[in-house]
């Protein structure tokens, strides 16, 4: 069986944020181009036809480095997947066997599930897989066995969205995370899933009045924290439990010795529970009194803007190590932890290994840090 393979490769990869290539990025001592070279090659292709685009000399050099025989084809704009590929229809004029088609920053794909694609009984075989982390991927639309549809937000149907957003509810972060990649981003989506989880949430309060009370108003969703659901709307349906709207009907006056008095009525409570918030990431570190190598508190140094160094260092804070502090990455937080936890244990390693006694985290490092957090920030609804 005669096998052709073309290997997508014309991608900037802006979220690396860098003017490499995205497909010549190394990972384990080789560009993840080379990789799915490496990997394709298994299959003995009769022709192998790498798509360049962005940095189209470099990467048409690394190509030809690992195979002298493979062509290059250049796509001038870089216009979607169907488009990339059929830049490769001159160089394989004639052929008429199979073709597989791989991205080149795909550097984990197995020679077996290759060869079980082209064994498939099927004209047309397209290779999924369920990410830990599903937002930044399109998303297949299947109907049982077969796929009906691959879509990104922007072009998926209202029924589309619906069903994915069905799927992935389970009412934690899980859902933002792994339904579409621009709900941070895009007012649009951003509305539609808000939208959503309105709905899911009205569904599970019987008075329409608190229900409507306690939608979300003025601010994208996920500006806000909202709740992560264990029973807290349900509570409302309790005849014990009374909502009170005082932002915009019932103002509160003054507390009183039985209770709390609004404009218009006097509640008694035997407890009042005054649910104000907390400072995240900031307001433990800020409660302690430690000072830098300047003389400087931590709370003095953050008072116009918290900086750190990945969320773990702080400048003029020698041996000061933190875990999730103010511009740490953001995930399902036992990650992140878990994450922090490692580059601290690495680092006192090193310090112990190389006869290190003091770990000075350096204003240029906190500065750039804060600058490229801050780059990424300004590209959200945040």
């Amino acid at each position: 069986m005669s096998v052709a393979l073309i290997i997508l490769g014309a991608g900037k990869g802006t979220r690396m944020n860098s003017d490499l290539p995205k497909v010549l990025h190394p990972i384990a001592g080789a560009p993840m181009l080379v990789h799915a070279m490496r990997t394709g090659a298994t299959l003995d292709p009769a022709h192998t036809v790498i798509v360049a685009g962005h940095g189209a000399e470099v990467v048409t050099k690394a190509a030809q480095a690992y195979d002298p025989e493979a062509k290059v084809v250049l796509q001038t704009e870089q216009l979607g997947t169907g488009h990339a590929v059929s830049q490769a229809a001159d160089a394989l004029a004639g052929f008429e066997g199979k073709v597989i088609v791989l991205y080149g920053d795909t550097p984990f794909v197995k020679p077996e599930t290759l060869q079980a694609m082209l064994d498939a009984k099927a004209d047309v075989v397209v290779l999924g897989f369920e990410p830990q982390d599903a937002g930044r991927y399109g998303r297949l639309v299947t109907n049982g066995s077969s796929l009906e549809r691959i879509v990104e937000f922007k072009d998926a149907s209202p029924e589309e969205r619906e069903k994915i957003f069905e799927e992935k509810w389970q009412g934690s972060f899980r859902w933002v995370f792994e339904t579409f990649d621009d709900l941070l981003a895009d007012p649009a989506a951003n509305k539609m899933a808000a939208d959503f989880v309105i709905k899911k949430m009205k569904e599970k309060v019987n008075d329409p009045e608190v229900a409507e009370l306690l939608t979300p108003k003025g601010y994208p969703l996920f500006a806000k924290r909202p709740p992560l659901d264990h029973g807290f709307y349900e509570a409302f349906n309790r005849e014990n439990v009374k909502l009170v709207d005082i932002k915009n009907k019932e103002p509160i006056s003054e507390i009183t010795k039985k209770g709390v008095r609004t404009i218009d009525n006097d509640y008694d409570f035997d407890i009042i529970v005054l649910a104000t918030g907390f400072q995240a990431y900031t307001g433990a570190l800020e409660a302690f009194d430690i000072k830098g190598a300047s003389g400087t508190t931590i709370k003095d140094k953050w008072e116009k803007e918290s900086k750190s160094i990945m969320g773990v260092c702080i400048s003029d804070f020698p041996n000061l190590f933190t875990i999730t502090g103010p511009q740490a990455p953001f995930a399902n937080l036992p990650t992140s932890i878990e994450q922090n936890a490692l580059w601290i244990s690495d680092c006192i390693k090193k310090m112990e290994d190389e006869g290190h006694s003091l770990c000075s985290p350096i204003l240029e490092a906190e500065e750039e840090w804060s600058a490229h957090v801050s780059e990424i920030h300004k590209q959200t609804l945040m």
